[in-house]
């Protein structure tokens, strides 16, 4: 039997069965996520951002450098949303100026400013300050570099000092109140309840449609389709990579449909199209390999089963699927969550609709293209050794 018409047949199941299909697929977890997106509004709602972070700083440089880092957050384009104080019951945040800052910035090498957080509620004022700081040393060492090249210029004094002024009001746009606001914006920038929860039962759905896949193929021996396409004249490894290549076209299909439902109504998984295809693709790569996985070690379906239902109870009691793990899971739940299967596609998602970069993606998808690797390759093993016998 060729792929084409092995493929044909799937999608003559799919078309036989779209009605079951769309709505497991696709409008059950649509609602679900909305849902759960409107009744959990509150608990996303970014109440750190934008309000007073109180900190302290400590200066053991006592040198020029540090003394306007001092007035920097002492400024009047940050008092609305840093306050240096010493009122320890206010206190979020402490920030340690080494000895030494200064010669350090102007000999262009690293001297950690160091950024304590007292409180549990102090990491937003940690991010926001602690971007600060690295666009303030940015900005001094830049200064430094330029005001080098002026000196060794062959410009007139009088030329030199007025590009040296120039300079000097062009760095003042650093602290300007637009430029703050907008750094501690893009620093404690966070999803919605609406966009983590469609990301989120999606990592859910995902995990019930690699079952349906299962489900579907341990259907079709019992059927006895299986005995009938191994007795055409088809290797177990053609017709087992036969299977895979149509279970990824039904994911991908399936997958890109519920992701094109929110991208078009602009509530969620916003970013560039070339990296969510590239996300959807490896996603149902993965699904695929995983239920490919699952029929080449289990003949039995309820074994099967209990693996699925695991990797499902899961995603539900510390995956993230139900429930934001960092804002009410605890510690505890959030070390756990790193062994839910569902984790790693929250968290490239996530990354991709906060950063909309490669970069930002990589670590989840690699660990998202290792693990399809490895269960692909485990599964050729297996079929190799013993299957269908």
């Amino acid at each position: 039997m060729k792929l084409k018409a092995f493929i044909k047949v799937m999608l003559k199941g799919l078309v036989r069965e779209w009605k079951v299909t769309v709505f497991t697929f696709i409008i059950f977890p649509v609602v679900t996520s909305l849902l759960y997106g409107y009744f959990q509004e509150d608990l996303f709602t970014p109440e750190n951002i934008m309000s007073k972070f109180y900190i302290n700083i400590i200066d053991k440089d006592k040198s020029q450098t540090s003394i306007g880092l001092k007035e920097l957050f002492n400024s009047e384009s940050l008092k609305d949303f840093i306050v240096v104080t010493e009122d320890k019951e206010k206190l979020q945040a402490e920030v340690v100026i080494p000895k030494g800052y200064e010669s350090a910035l102007t000999d262009l090498k690293e001297e950690e400013i160091v950024v304590k957080q007292l409180t549990e509620k102090g990491e937003p004022a940690i991010v926001a300050v602690s971007s600060i700081i690295d666009k303030y040393n940015k900005a001094m060492q830049e200064r430094i570099l330029i005001n080098d090249k002026i000196v060794k210029s062959s410009l007139s004094t009088e030329g030199k000092e007025e590009l040296r002024m120039d300079i000097v009001e062009k760095f003042k746009s650093f602290q300007t109140e637009k430029s703050i606001k907008t750094n501690i914006y893009t620093e404690g920038k966070s999803l919605t309840s609406f966009q983590y929860y469609s990301i989120s039962i999606f990592s859910f759905i995902s995990l019930v449609l690699i079952g349906s896949l299962t489900t579907s193929y341990y259907t079709e021996r019992e059927n006895g389709l299986v005995k009938r396409y191994l007795a055409a004249p088809i290797s177990k490894i053609q017709f087992f990579n036969y299977t895979l290549i149509s279970n990824f076209i039904f994911a991908f299909i399936v997958n890109s449909l519920y992701v094109i439902i929110y991208k078009v109504s602009n509530v969620s998984f916003q970013g560039a199209y070339g990296i969510l295809i590239l996300i959807l693709i490896i996603l149902s790569i993965l699904e695929a390999t995983l239920a490919g996985f699952l029929v080449a070690f289990f003949k039995d379906k309820r074994i099967g089963g209990v693996f699925m239902q695991a990797f499902i109870l899961l995603s539900v009691s510390v995956g993230g699927a139900f429930f934001p793990v960092d804002k009410v899971g605890g510690k505890i739940i959030a070390v756990l969550s790193n062994i839910a299967p569902n984790t790693h596609i929250i968290k490239v998602f996530k990354a991709y609709m906060l950063e909309n970069t490669m970069s930002s993606i990589f670590n989840p998808l690699m660990i998202m293209v290792i693990i399809a690797i490895m269960s692909y390759l485990i599964s050729i093993i297996k079929v190799k050794v013993k299957w269908e016998d």
